[in-house]
C-alpha cells in the first residue's frame, strides 16, 4: 500500500469510510462512502507529476527554441519579413511554458492540473450562462444514498441531517 505524506488525510478518510468485505457480506448493504475532502471540506487537487513536468519543460525549452531559430533562419532568406515574427512567438511561448513546467518539477507547492471541487463550493459559471444550472428538486442522503426532497432537513430513511 502506498501512502503519500501530502495526502495522508485522503488515505485516512478512505480507510475510515470503507467497510471490510472480507469478513462476509455487508450487514445492511449500505452505500460505501469515499471522500477526497479533508476535515475542513477542502476538496483535493490533481497535480502533474514531477517527472512529466521536467520532461515537458526540457522538451519545450530545447525543442521549441530550436524550432523557432530554424524558422527564423528559413523565413529570413525566402519569405516576407513579418514571417520571422512567428519564430519569435514560438521561442517566447516555448520559454514561458518551459519555465512553467520546470517550476512545477522543482517547486515544493506545484500548480494544480485539475481541481476536484463540489458544485456547491464552486459552481460552474458557464452552466449558468448556457442555462444548464437547473436546480433539482431532490438530492441524495450522504449516509445511505436515499433520495430526499430539498424541503426536508433530515433523511426519511436513516435520519441523517441533509446538507
Amino acid at each position: 500500500r502506498y501512502e503519500y505524506t501530502e495526502f495522508n488525510w485522503i488515505t485516512r478518510s478512505i480507510n475510515r469510510n470503507m467497510k471490510d468485505t472480507s469478513k462476509g457480506s455487508l450487514e445492511n448493504n449500505s452505500t460505501q462512502k469515499v471522500t477526497m475532502a479533508d476535515e475542513q471540506g477542502n476538496i483535493a487537487s490533481v497535480k502533474t507529476g514531477r517527472a512529466p513536468s521536467l520532461g515537458r519543460g526540457l522538451s519545450e525549452l530545447v525543442g521549441g527554441s530550436l524550432f523557432g531559430v530554424i524558422w527564423i533562419n528559413t523565413t529570413a532568406e525566402s519569405g516576407p519579413q513579418y514571417w520571422s515574427l512567428i519564430g519569435y512567438f514560438i521561442i517566447a511561448s516555448s520559454v514561458i511554458t518551459g519555465i512553467y513546467h520546470m517550476y512545477n518539477a522543482f517547486a515544493k507547492n506545484r500548480f494544480s492540473a485539475q481541481d476536484i471541487v463540489s458544485p456547491d463550493k464552486e459552481p460552474d459559471p458557464l452552466n449558468r450562462v448556457l442555462g444548464h444550472d437547473v436546480r433539482q428538486d431532490h438530492s441524495y442522503c450522504t449516509n445511505c444514498g436515499e433520495k430526499t426532497n430539498d424541503d426536508n432537513k433530515f433523511c426519511s430513511n436513516c435520519g441523517t441531517k441533509v446538507v
